[in-house]
Parts: structure tokens; sequence; C-alpha cells
């Protein structure tokens, strides 16, 4: 079963040729593609399948691309959808107006295919997300605030299922020799250090997150309240005295740590509130270690929360940092004088090897790169940051004197958020720069969540499958691992809404999701099949509830002119790697490829003809 790893594109233009010529461009490069005439068909096609990617014109009837990009913005489940504007007008303020209102980039009408295909590719590649959805996803060690709710809620569930306990706890990072650490940028080096600390090789379920308000959050599975209390009072002690370099200043840390011990009938909230009530408790007495919430404890203790405040003014360090790198001195002090004017702190480079030494103590929210420069040009400083295990994230605005749409193919192949042609107006430089900021980008292969269902990709899936075999390690009932793909797949036609494939896929998830339990994990795998995760299920078990589901699934209506047949292959998750267990898994569903019944194959060693499954999920799928 494979899937288009190109992408999905809504194209959305009244004008029936441009419509036509972006669409056949878009084909023609491998993408999957439907094109609609306005905004409101446009909402239509995307409650049907959540396309990769929209590229929208600005003026068109019922409901025009900057009030389409309103209501996709407005929308949890459409907000990170990248989106590029197309419009025949070169005019700024119309520019400022689509990217303030959340429009990741803006082609003037006519433009050349090779530009709009790199734009494309670029989006694609490094998915821009919501500045609180893409925080998380830059230090593996933590989750952004929504994964953390859906991986604390997926424990609650499932220690209600298998009577197994949890705790949420809350800790506070202060300088061991002062007051609190500001929460400004500056703060991203102590973070950083800290969240390293947070997950142990030993408590590899362990799960964390950086709350708005500065403090830590962790997830501590299969935990009791004196397991929880053991180990806070261990990470205490690890990170206190730990040092932290801000700004070229050290810094030694220091931690306090509250908890709070989840209950039958206690929601996730109330929980989580509990938690930072007990750190509240720490932070007031600071000699007794690890604070667990107990409503015995004074209310006095816990002081009701004071009535907002009038918003705190924004201090110098608050404001986002940008490395302006040019060789032209007249060119940096303009762009620098413009950027403080719009509200943010700047340092410059006359080089790419000058910005490169710069990196080595800065990390600023966004570069802003010349294209042509001595020493090291500004593709040269793209490779380099790419490559780069820790600044290859950052995001870097290309200015260039070349308008060749090659030239610009190229800057944003190499990993380019945005391309600006020289001349430019100021106000459009500052309306790209907050659009970049406000929704960073993401590696592709980063991402945990396939857009067009809703599932976790292959990459959460196995970081999933890690977490169950630690619970393994720990004693814990083992799981299965499942693959299930559709026969005949790739033929299916494309359906009257122009989406085929795409909406079956969610046709699919929907189905499984209702039909596997809260404590099960479901994903779409690399190949464009989906995957299940059983927790604590038996092989007999999987087996039976695998042949139910494929009963089900081959009821579903996804293609009256080819019916598809579903197949399954399994194995239980019993000791080993994720990868391992992926392997066998595929290598099962592969041997289901001749199964008559609905029935799915489980893995056993005999199935691998004397070879390793690893090596054979390569030869039969493709993987490098």
């Amino acid at each position: 079963m494979l899937a288009n790893d190109a992408g999905i594109i809504l194209v959305v233009e009244d004008d029936a040729l441009v419509r036509r010529l972006v669409a056949s461009v878009l084909l023609q490069a491998g993408y999957q593609v439907n094109a609609v005439e306005n905004g409101q068909v446009a909402l239509a096609q995307i409650g049907l399948a959540t396309p990769d990617l929209i590229v929208s014109d600005i003026h068109m009837p019922e409901m025009d691309g900057l009030a389409l990009l309103r209501q996709l913005r407005a929308d949890a489940a459409t907000r990170a959808i990248p989106v590029i504007l197309l419009t025949a007008q070169d005019e700024t303020d119309a520019k400022v107006q689509g990217l303030d209102l959340g429009a990741d980039d803006y082609l003037i009408k006519p433009f050349q295919p090779q530009e709009l295909l790199a734009r494309v590719r670029a989006k694609i590649a490094r998915r821009p997300l919501p500045r609180d959805e893409a925080a998380g996803l830059g230090n593996g060690a933590l989750l952004t605030e929504l994964q953390f709710l859906a991986r604390a809620q997926h424990e609650l569930e499932r220690g209600a299922h298998t009577g197994g306990g949890i705790c949420i706890a809350a800790l506070a990072v202060e300088d061991l020799n002062g007051p609190l650490i500001p929460d400004t940028a500056h703060r991203e080096a102590v973070n950083q250090r800290v969240a390293a600390l947070l997950i142990t090789a030993d408590r590899l379920l362990d799960q964390a997150t950086l709350d708005r308000d500065g403090r830590f959050t962790l997830l501590l599975p299969t935990t009791d309240a004196r397991a929880a209390g053991h180990h806070l009072l261990a990470l205490a002690d690890r990170i206190r005295g730990t040092l932290a370099v801000v700004d070229g200043q050290r810094v030694w840390l220091q931690v306090h740590p509250g908890f709070a011990v989840g209950e039958r009938g206690v929601p996730l909230a109330q929980l989580r509130a509990r938690a930072h009530r007990a750190l509240d408790y720490a932070i007031a007495h600071p000699d007794f270690g690890p604070v667990c919430y107990d409503i015995r404890i004074d209310p006095a203790a816990f002081p009701p929360a004071a009535a907002p405040g009038p918003p705190a003014t924004r201090g110098d360090e608050d404001r986002p940092l940008i490395l302006v790198v040019d060789d032209e001195q007249h060119f940096r002090t303009i762009v620098s004088a413009a950027l403080e004017g719009a509200g943010y702190r700047t340092v410059t480079a006359t080089n790419g090897r000058d910005a490169l030494e710069r990196l080595d103590h800065l990390t600023p929210s966004l570069l802003v790169v010349d294209r042509s420069m001595p020493v090291l040009d500004g593709f040269g400083l793209l490779r380099e940051l790419r490559a780069h295990p820790t600044q290859q994230t950052i995001p870097v605005i290309l200015l260039t004197s070349y308008s060749a749409a090659d030239d610009i193919a190229a800057g944003l192949d190499l990993g380019a958020d945005d391309y600006l042609t020289k001349p430019f107006q100021i106000p459009e430089l500052i309306a790209r720069v907050r659009a970049k900021i406000a929704r960073p980008t993401v590696e592709r292969a980063a991402l945990l969540t396939d857009p067009p269902t809703g599932l976790v990709t292959e990459v959460g899936l196995l970081a999933e499958v890690d977490r169950e075999l630690s619970r393994v390690a720990q004693g814990g009932a083992a799981g299965c691992l499942a693959y299930i793909a559709f026969d005949d797949w790739p033929a299916l036609p494309a359906d009257p809404t122009g989406w085929g494939a795409a909406a079956a896929a969610k046709q699919v998830a929907a189905a499984l999701r209702s039909m596997t339990r809260p404590a099960d994990s479901l994903g779409r795998s690399a190949s464009g099949g989906f995957a299940l995760l059983l927790a604590e299920t038996t092989a007999g078990a999987a087996g039976r509830q695998l042949a139910d589901l494929l009963r089900c699934l081959a009821g579903l209506p996804l293609s009256a002119a080819h019916p598809l047949r579903p197949r399954a292959g399994f194995t239980a998750i019993t000791g080993g790697t994720a990868a391992q267990a992926r392997d066998q898994a595929l290598c099962a569903l592969d041997a289901n490829r001749g199964e008559t019944e609905l029935r799915p194959t489980r893995y056993t060693p005999a199935l691998n003809g004397g070879r390793p499954p690893d090596l054979l999920a390569r030869l039969r799928f493709g993987r490098n």
C-alpha cells in the first residue's frame, strides 16, 4: 500500500483557466490535487479530507481567500494547514494583511511554475505550525501543550482500563543564588538544559511539557505516590547545582517539585491543578522536598489565585531576537533599525561565517540573510544551518537581488523559509518576519500527526511502542503491534470530490477510532497504511480483535468501482526494539497478502525464511 509522499494540495481559484494551470503543474510534480472555485467550497472539501497545503487566490466570489484564511486560523482542526496566497495585485498593504491573518507565503501572478513548486515543496518539507504547537518539537524531551494533554488523557484512560497508577507533577526552576529566572527569550537555554534532565533512561514512559507560565509539568505513568516522591526527590537533586549559560552568564539551577496522584473520577484538568497547588506549597516551604497534594493540608497553604492584573510591560529581553546577515553596512543598518522599530531585538553579522560564530553564543528567533556575500554566502550558510543538529530549525528569510525563478527555487530547496527580492518594502519584510515567528517551521519527518487523518505518524507510533517496551521491561503485560493495508489502494479512483485516496484514508481512520479501545493507539505508517498498538493484549485476543476489524473495514463504502480488501499482520511486543517490532509486523502483513479469509497473520520466525525481518522489510517496503 503506497501513499503519495509528495502531499495533498487544495487549489482554490475562481478563474477556471488559472485553476486548471495550477492544478496541472502540481499534478505533474506528483501531488494529489483537488481544485475548487471559492472558499466556501474549499471548507466543504476540507471537511472530507484535510490537505497538506492550500494554494488560494485572494479575490473570489462567495468567500474570498482572506475570509477563508480567517476561518481556517480560527478553527483548531485547520489552523495548522499551510496556506500560500495568490494574487494579481503586487500591493504591500494586501501582502501585509494576508501575512498577518496567518498566510505562510505570498505569490504574485503571473509566476513561474518552478517558483510555485519550490514554495510548495518548502512548505510541505518544513511545515509551518502555530507557535504553541511547534514549541516542543524542536526539543525531543518536551511535548507541546496539546501533545502533553493528549498523552496524559490517554494514560488516564489506560489506567482506568488496566488499573495502573498515574501522577502529574509540576516543577518550578530557580536560580540557586537568586530570584526566579524571568520568562524571557533568554530562558530558552535554561529550559533546554532542564528538559534534557527530566526524562531518564530508567523512566522512558515519563513525558514533560513547558507551561506558558514557565513551569514544567511531568506525566508519571504507572507510578504511585511513594514512587513519585522518590523519583522527584532524585530529580531535584540531579538538577540542583546544574550549570546553564544564559547570554554568557552562568546560572546555577534548583527546582521545586509538587505532584498529585490520579484518582478515579478526577478529570485531568483537576489533577493538573492539584499538582500546581502542591507546587505553590513547595515553593512556600522549600525545605519540605517534593510535596504531594493532600486536601487535608491547611487551606491557607493554598491561597486562591489572585485576580489577573494589568498585562506586564514587555521588557527588552522579552523581545524576539533577529540575526541580520549582510555584507553591506548600510543595508544592515536600515533593516536592523526597521526591525528594532517593530519591537524586535537585532544583532548583525557581515557574512555567513560571522553568523555561524555568533550562533555559537546566541539563539535567535529568526535569521534575515542576504543571498550574495563574501567568505560564506547565504546559500552556504543555509547548508550549514540545515545540517546542524540544534540550529536546523531556526527560520531563515533570504534576501536577494536575483529575481530568477531558478535562483529562488534553489534557495527554498536548501531550506529557506521565505525568499524576498530586493528592492522590497519594509512593511512587507516586517510582516514576513511576524509570520515566520508566529508560525515557525518543523521538518516534515518530525511531525507527530498525519494531516489527512489526524492519526499519529510512524515517528509518534514508534515512540509509543518504545514506551510499551518499557512497560514490559518493568513487568507490565505485553501488547501487540499490527499493520493494516488495503489491496488495490493505489488504484483507487478519484471520487466526485476529487480527493480519492485521501477521503478514503480519513474514513478508515474514523472507523478504526470507533472500533478500538481508549487504551489503544492508532497511527499512519510511512507507506500510507494504518498501524495499531493494542495495549496489554495477548496474541490470541489481538488476532480476534483484528479479524473483527478486517470484517468491519471490508464493509466500508470506500470505492464502488473497486472494492478494497483489507489485510493485517501483527506481532507480540515482548522485547527488542520498536523498529524490530515494526519490521516483524510488516513481515506478517506481507505474508497475509495471500490470505483468502479476512484473518490477520501473526509474525513467527518461520516467516523470515532464514533472514532477519528488518532485512525483509527493507526489501519489500523500500526502506533505506
